[in-house]
């Protein structure tokens, strides 16, 4: 449900108007600026129709929204307080508020980056849309403080809210919506240029060695797709080992870009930083995982057996079994392993206890 915001001021206390005056002169804190021009750039990740619904739906832009709503609503109510309230609430308030803004347009810039199919312009646009409405929405509010809760001035806020609210409840709707009378539509040739028979899921290496078949068909072309879809991801001097190649298509992929385009970015930057900031401590830790690249191989091998455990099986309770296993076999190996490189990273202590169970990791 979207947060109401009440279309008049109505009764305004002169303490108020003083005080939110004298904290706004008072705070070193700006109104949210829109980005640069070049934070502005057209979308270049491709995905399918069922990709884009899942971006939109864990990106949940009309719940950061509904945020900012409650943000300017719990301003609203300082009101009618006495300017010691005012001058005690409000500078909280304001950050509380920025960070909203922030937050909001961080995520829109991370949706901006996917190219769907099947999809309009219009319905493209939608997140650039929320977050200049959001912006604009804040911009008001402080214009509205600084001339003292000026009726005239609260109209603008409430306008951008509206306009805000609805981009949020059309994208809700576009997440929602059913396209299960449309075509087939091939996530391998969308996202890769390479058709799903010619790679096609497949357990340990085979998958990779089909990769690699088809991508030797048309290497500069697919090389320069793959670089272009990933450049928020790799710079253009790397080389396209087999290695990175096998990891960015599996990240191309993903059923779920958003939060895996999200996780390998932040995991770029942490390594990255570690290795500016402590070469030595990052290197050693990255030394002792690659050594350990035999047991992650056996480990992902049983994954996959037991995997296939679970389509073979014709009983409910002969699948949950091989669910369970899976669950705890990707806990001990990818979500366990993750979580010691991270915290090594950190300069963390890890302790060498017993293997995860499936309700937690160490």
């Amino acid at each position: 449900m979207d947060v109401t915001l009440p279309n008049q001021l109505g009764t305004v206390e002169r303490e108020s108007c003083t005080a939110a005056r004298a904290v706004i002169r008072k705070l070193n804190l700006s109104a949210p600026r829109e980005p640069s021009t070049g934070q502005q750039e057209v979308a270049f990740v491709p995905v399918t129709r069922a990709q884009w619904k899942t971006v939109l739906r864990e990106a949940d832009l009309s719940g950061l929204q509904r945020e900012t709503d409650e943000k300017v609503t719990e301003i609203l109510r300082l009101r009618t307080a006495s300017g010691r309230t005012v001058g005690k609430q409000l500078p909280e308030l304001l950050r509380s508020l920025h960070a909203s803004v922030v937050a909001l347009g961080a995520v829109a810039e991370e949706v901006s980056r996917f190219s769907p199919s099947r999809t309009s312009a219009a319905e493209r646009r939608l997140a650039t849309d929320l977050a200049r409405a959001n912006r604009s929405e804040a911009q008001a509010l402080f214009a509205c403080l600084e001339q003292g809760w000026a009726e005239s001035a609260w109209s603008a806020v409430l306008r951008y809210a509206l306009a805000a609210q609805a981009a949020g409840r059309t994208l809700e709707a576009a997440a929602r919506t059913d396209h299960a009378g449309l075509p087939y539509e091939d996530a391998y040739q969308r996202t890769l240029g390479v058709s799903a028979e010619q790679v096609g899921p497949g357990s340990g290496v085979a998958s990779r060695a089909r990769l690699l078949a088809a991508w030797s068909e048309a290497p500069q072309m697919l090389d320069h797709r793959l670089r272009r879809s990933m450049r928020h991801l790799i710079d253009d001097s790397l080389p396209l080992t087999v290695l990175l190649l096998h990891h960015l298509a599996v990240l191309a992929i993903s059923d779920r870009p958003l939060v895996t385009h999200r996780a390998a970015l932040l995991g770029r930057d942490l390594v990255t930083s570690h290795l500016k900031s402590d070469p030595e401590l990052a290197c050693s830790v990255m030394a002792r995982h690659v050594a350990r690249e035999p047991e992650m191989l056996s480990a992902h091998r049983g994954q996959i057996a037991y995997l296939d455990a679970y389509y073979q099986e014709e009983y409910q309770e002969e699948k949950a079994r091989a669910v369970m296993d899976l669950h705890r076999a990707v806990l001990e190996a990818d979500v366990r392993r993750t979580a010691v490189v991270v915290l090594e990273l950190l300069g963390r202590t890890v302790p060498q206890g017993p293997r995860s169970s499936p309700s937690g990791i160490c």
